[in-house]
Formats: structure tokens, sequence, C-alpha cells
């Protein structure tokens, strides 16, 4: 079996079989960041509106679904809000460098992230790794994994 197949028999029992409806907890959750959002719009007033709220809603309801749930808990509000935030942001970084479709893409995105991150991690520690050094160090490794 697919897994297209699959995927779309969980979703269509999901959607037919849970209902949640929002907690006290994720009401406040939700309802709170929305506020701060209309408070703080000064640039995104645009984006800040009833139907913000509403996906927001929807959101959290969604990831209660996919979790089996038929009440919306903290958790799922709190997930709602970190899609929408990361939504937000993604928005602002295509606008920033035009169209997402004439983007220039690396040659090897597998290479890229684990250099980013490994990186990252040295970098908390103190120390520095160029894109060359790293590079080195995973052909060394490649040659004694051999």
């Amino acid at each position: 079996m697919s897994w297209a197949i699959s995927s779309c028999r969980y979703i269509n029992f999901v959607k037919g079989y849970f209902k949640p409806l929002l907690t006290t907890e994720a009401e406040e959750v939700i309802s709170s960041y929305f506020q701060l959002q209309r408070r703080s719009a000064t640039d995104n007033a645009a984006r800040t509106t009833i139907r913000m709220l509403e996906s927001l809603i929807r959101l959290a309801q969604a990831h209660a679904r996919l979790m089996f749930r038929n009440e919306v808990t903290r958790l799922d509000a709190i997930m709602a809000i970190l899609c929408m935030e990361s939504s937000m942001t993604t928005s602002a970084i295509v606008d920033s460098f035009g169209n997402a479709l004439h983007s220039n893409f690396t040659e090897n995105p597998d290479e890229e992230c684990i250099l980013y991150h490994f990186s990252s991690l040295l970098s908390k520690h103190g120390f520095m790794l160029s894109k060359h050094g790293f590079l080195q160090y995973a052909q060394s490794r490649k040659s004694c994994s051999n």
C-alpha cells in the first residue's frame, strides 16, 4: 500500500471521528497571543485580524485531531502559534528576497544542513569550523569507515 493511500485513510478517519473543542487553557493561550499581536501590530496590522484568530483555532483543532484527541489542549494551542509564527517569519524572508521561485539553492542541502548544525554545536563550546574544514573532516571519516 502506498504512503498516499494510507495517509488519506488516516486523515479521513481523523476528520470524521474527532471533533475537538477548545479547553479553557487552550482558549487563554490563543486569546493571549492574539491580543499581544493586536497590541504590537504596528507593521503587521493587516495580518492581525479575526481571520488570524479563526486560523489559530482551526490549526489547534487540527493538531488535536492528529493527536487523536477530542479536546484542544494547551499544547495544541502552542503548536498552532508556532506554526503561525513560522509562517509569518518565512513570509517575511521570502518577501525580502523576492520571488521564492527565483531563489538559488545549494548544490548539496544535506551537507549544508549538517554543516550548519555541526558548526553551531561547536561554536557553543568555543570552537569555529569553516566549510572547508568540515569537508576535510567528513572525507577523513568516510575513508576511516571504508
